[in-house]
Parts: C-alpha cells; structure tokens; sequence
C-alpha cells in the first residue's frame, strides 16, 4: 500500500537561502531539521570588467548601469562603470549570475557569468561586454506608463549609494547598508533597484514586513522587467503560508524571465505544498534543466513524482541523484526512499 505524502510546514530559513544555501531539506526534511553550511556558498569573490562601447561609437555615454544578479538566490547589486567602462563586483559568492549593462535611451544587454575561485593573485573573474545600441523609438514603455529602470536617468548621489550599500552588504554589515539604500531612495524615490537590494537585506535580518513592503513599492514603480521583486514576494507569501499568493507571485515571476532557477524550484514548493502535485513536478522539470548543477532539484523533483504516484520515475530520479551525489546530507534520505519504492512496485 503507497502512503500518503503530505506537505510539509517546515519553516523555510530565509538566511540560508540568502547566502545560497537552499536545499532539498528545505521541503521534504523534519521540522527540526538543519541545514547544512556550505563552504562554497560562503566564499567570497571579486567580478571585474569593462563595458565596451557598441560598435561603430567611440566613446560610452556618461552614465552606464551595471546589473548582476544571481540565478540561484535573491543576490542583486547595481553599481555605475566609471569613465573607462570599467567596474568591480567584491564580495560575491561563487556561481552563476546574470550581468546586465545599460544606460538611458540604450538596449539592455545581458551577459551569463559564472563566477569561480579567484587567480593566486586575486584577479578575481573577468569579463568585457559591449553596451547596447540607442533603443527604438516605438518602444513601449512598461505597464500603466511607468518606464523601467534601464529607461531612467538615475541620479549619479543615487547610484553611489547604491554602491555604498553594496559593499556594505558583501561585508555583512546589513544595518549600514540598509541606511544606504534608504539614502539613495531619498535621493531618487523611483528607484526600483534600491527596493530590491533593501528587501534583500531585511530578509537577510528576518524583518519580513518591511521586506514586503519594499517589494511592493519596486512592483508599484516598476510592475514589469522586475522579476526579482516578484520572486522574493512569493517567497515571503510561502514562508507565511500564504501558498496561492505565493504561487500567484511566482508565476509571475516567470512570465518574466521563465529561465529563472529559483523562481521554479519555489513554485514547485509551493505547488507541493498545495497538493497539486503533478504541477510540482513539472516545475522541478524545468528547474533541472534551467540548475543542472544543483542536485537539490533532481531530489526534490524525485519526490514530486512520488507524491504524484509516478513511482517508476521518481527511482529513477532517486538512483540518479544518489549516484550522482553520493555524500549528500540527502543520500540517506533517497536511500530509504528507494527501498520504499521498490517495495511498492513489488507488491503491485
């Protein structure tokens, strides 16, 4: 006889998945359980590089924007490229991150960068990108007539409070940075990215209505382009139980950028926890193929398709993750679901 498997209430820790330490403990594990510290996660490291200007233009526009944010947590820091296009991320964890560059009235261009363990002489990891063209004329400017972040002129006092809170942050010194971001919102109200950044940090304090609130007023600013904010309110809508407004929140997300990783490992937790099984499953499908590299999601979908009564592909699943992943706080885990399964199949 299959047993029943029901959602778990666990309390999802939300410093741990900050520093990037999410894993498949976090939906399936007892309540008291812990999650592991991981090395690779705390280790920090410095992203270099310079912005070309396009092809055909001699020179880069006054004020040009840089962008990174990873692909597996809620990390987002803007800096500005000084005269020579050259700019410098410190403090970052290793991983995979999207790098965005633009300035007013340019395309936004992007960049996949995978940041790793830094040269003997702490070069860090490199990397040139060329800024985009001047934008189109027609383009259309948002939801409601609001204009995105890339389609503002930020204020330079602005932005170097950005970068203040930014080194702040890499520094774990939360509190300062947050005066920081406070600073640069003063200094220009209308700055989605500045909300963004300051609800990563009351996250990272476990102040969950003010991270809210921040990530309303980035929404309220900026209601499309912003998948963050959206990302980071399901989390929160997750955390409270609020489980349909997270899965609301984390659809749209992903109507936004449908590659992001962590948006669909969350909606499959979600979907999880609101029994819809089958559609758990196949947002962990897609995570897989969007965070090969993390093996919390092969875990997590083997057991989705339990839950859904898939039980041939979920050991399948099972057997790969734990061959693929032998010393996994998980594999004990995994083990006993094999048998589990096993023995199911045997008695049909």
């Amino acid at each position: 006889m299959l047993e029943t498997v029901r959602p778990t209430t666990w309390a999802f820790p939300f410093k741990s998945w900050i520093a990037g330490l999410l894993t498949s403990a976090a939906l399936f594990s007892a309540p008291q359980a812990q999650i592991p510290q991981s090395s690779e996660a705390k280790m920090v490291e410095t992203l270099r590089g310079r912005v070309m200007p396009p092809p055909g233009e001699p020179n880069l526009p006054n004020q040009v924007v840089v962008r990174l944010s990873a692909l597996s947590t809620g990390f987002v820091r803007t800096i500005l490229a000084n005269e020579g296009g050259y700019f410098e991320f410190k403090g970052i964890p290793r991983g995979d991150f999207r790098l965005q560059v633009s300035s007013p009235g340019r395309r936004t261009v992007e960049k996949m960068v995978t940041v790793y363990q830094g040269l003997g002489r702490g070069d860090g990891t490199l990397v040139d990108i060329d800024l985009g063209g001047p934008e189109s004329p027609d383009r259309p400017q948002g939801e409601g007539g609001k204009v995105t972040v890339q389609q503002l002129n930020i204020p330079k006092g602005a932005i170097r409070h950005l970068e203040r809170a930014s080194k702040a942050s890499s520094e774990g010194r939360s509190e300062e940075a947050i005066r920081e971001l406070h600073k640069a919102i003063e200094a220009f109200p209308d700055f989605p990215e500045a909300y963004n950044n300051l609800a990563f940090e009351y996250l990272r304090l476990e102040r969950l209505g003010d991270a809210t609130e921040a990530l309303r007023k980035s929404i309220e600013i900026q209601p499309s382009e912003n998948p963050v904010a959206y990302r980071n309110l399901g989390l929160i809508h997750l955390q409270s139980g609020q489980v349909e407004e997270s899965i609301g929140m984390l659809e749209k997300a992903l109507a936004q950028d449908g590659m992001d990783g962590t948006a669909l490992k969350l909606l499959g937790r979600a979907y999880y926890r609101a029994r819809r099984f089958k559609d758990a499953v196949e947002s962990f499908r897609s995570a897989l193929e969007t965070s090969a590299a993390d093996p919390s999601v092969r875990f997590l979908l083997a057991y989705s398709l339990f839950a859904a009564r898939q039980l041939q592909e979920s050991l399948s699943q099972f057997e790969t993750f734990l061959k693929d992943h032998p010393d996994s706080p998980q594999a004990s885990q995994a083990t006993q679901m094999i048998e589990r399964i096993r023995t199911a199949l045997e008695g049909k």
